[in-house]
């Protein structure tokens, strides 16, 4: 809410600043149309100047604002003569006032017209040049204004400012240097046609902000450009957060189906930040999938987040080669038990199944082979050792949610296995552990 209430500030004072500048140059934009096309005169008498307003400079904006017009001799803009002891006649649309240290002779003569708003400040509004006069001492000497060439400024308001060395540009020069909020002239006019492009050329510091230009270009159209804005905040640092939908991780069973539950984000600047899921999950094979969500800021601030899919089966699910050495045959494997309490249904992996085995299990294969077994139901124990077909056992792939009761012996001698399950065996019913593991020397992942 505090960071609503400032930007709606910063709004209000940018809206207020416009309207100020909206009121200085609505005459000039409703008479420039037409400015230059009667001829005007004034007159030079020693060292006092006469004459009529631009009709940019329509009388009704002296209302609020005071009139200043600065003499530029042969183009010296660095020493320009401001009129002193200044008189304003509404009513004829003149002024006149004394120009310091006059010269007699030949020269250009420009006029720069700016007004000194109690709110803005001194806004420079037209500038007319091309008026070639000789001034005689002791003579009056005649101005003829109905060739002069006007060129219109550039300006506009800056709002949200704190940092320091804020640098802007028109039509890539000009460069003008903003030190806080508030309006601002380029110093250079623009003749009629003439287009300008408002880029910021350094970006303040100290604090680090981004200014940003609204009404950046466009073609000067025989009026003062003035609604060009300058909005700066903070620079934004701060990445998006982001909340996953749904459980993390997810449970997907074996061959199930995956359905992506999404996720939000939100900013502390942008009001939307979308967010973009990447990775994928193979329901078809067990084991963890990484699924990683972005969201991106305007700004370029990304946050990233996972979520863990887990494909996971409640069968006891093993990996077997026939044709390793074992007490059955090349194209057989057996599976041992001991004691009671089976009730298993077996899925050899070759397309047959068996359903109700309550013992031992031998299974021919129609050819050698590796092969995938699952086990499911009530098997509280398996058993291996020397007499067996241990070494036939490669893997165990998934524990899943058998409930064993004894872990003796149950991968004595088995050489070749391999741990490659994500998922851990539910041993809270084992009381014997004694040689679960004997001579299993590939082995190597933990239980718990």
């Amino acid at each position: 809410m505090q960071a609503q209430t400032e930007i709606q500030r910063k709004k209000n004072n940018r809206n207020t600043l416009r309207q100020c500048l909206g009121v200085l140059f609505v005459s000039l934009i409703l008479t420039a149309c037409s400015q230059g096309s009667d001829p005007q005169q004034g007159v030079i008498t020693e060292d006092k100047l006469s004459a009529p307003f631009p009709k940019a400079m329509a009388a009704i904006l002296l209302t609020d604002a005071n009139l200043i017009v600065d003499v530029i001799v042969d183009g010296d803009i660095e020493n320009p003569r401001r009129l002193e002891e200044l008189v304003v006649d509404t009513a004829s649309g003149t002024y006149s006032g004394k120009v310091p240290d006059f010269p007699i002779g030949r020269f250009e003569l420009s006029l720069v017209y700016s007004v000194d708003d109690p709110t803005l400040g001194i806004v420079k509004v037209v500038t007319t040049s091309g008026i070639t006069v000789t001034v005689v001492a002791n003579q009056d000497t005649a101005i003829d204004f109905s060739s002069a060439i006007f060129s219109y400024f550039v300006s506009g308001v800056v709002t949200g400012l704190s940092g320091n060395g804020l640098v802007i540009q028109n039509n890539s020069g000009d460069d003008l240097t903003i030190a806080a909020d508030g309006s601002f002239t380029f110093s250079l006019a623009l003749s009629d046609g003439n287009a300008y492009v408002i880029t910021v050329l350094t970006q303040p510091v100290n604090p680090a902000q981004t200014c940003v230009v609204t009404n950046s270009s466009g073609e000067v159209n025989g009026r003062t450009v003035s609604d060009v804005g300058i909005t700066c905040g903070l620079v934004d640092t701060t990445p998006p957060v982001i909340t996953l939908n749904g459980s993390d991780p997810t449970l997907v069973p074996l061959n199930g189906v995956y359905t992506e539950e999404g996720a939000s984000a939100t900013d502390d600047r942008d009001d939307s930040v979308s967010v973009i899921v990447e990775g994928d999950v193979d329901t078809s094979t067990l084991g963890s999938y990484t699924l990683t969500y972005r969201a991106t800021d305007t700004a370029g601030n990304t946050a990233v987040l996972t979520r863990t899919a887990r494909v996971f089966s409640n069968d006891f699910i093993t990996t077997w080669k026939t044709d390793n050495s074992g007490v059955s045959d090349s194209n057989q494997i057996t599976i041992r038990t001991e004691g009671s309490g089976y009730n298993y249904t077996i899925d050899w992996g070759d397309g047959q199944e068996d359903s109700n085995v309550t013992g031992n299990k031998t299974h021919t294969y129609a050819a050698a082979g590796t092969y995938t077994v699952s086990i499911k139901g009530d098997f509280p124990r398996i058993v291996s050792g020397p007499n067996s077909d241990a070494q036939k056992l490669l893997s165990i792939e998934n524990w899943g949610n058998i409930k064993w009761q004894s872990m003796n012996s149950a991968f004595s001698n088995c050489g070749s296995l391999e741990g490659n399950a994500s998922d851990t065996p539910d041993l809270s019913g084992v009381t014997n552990m004694a040689g679960m593991f004997r001579s299993a020397n590939t082995f190597n992942q933990p239980l718990n």
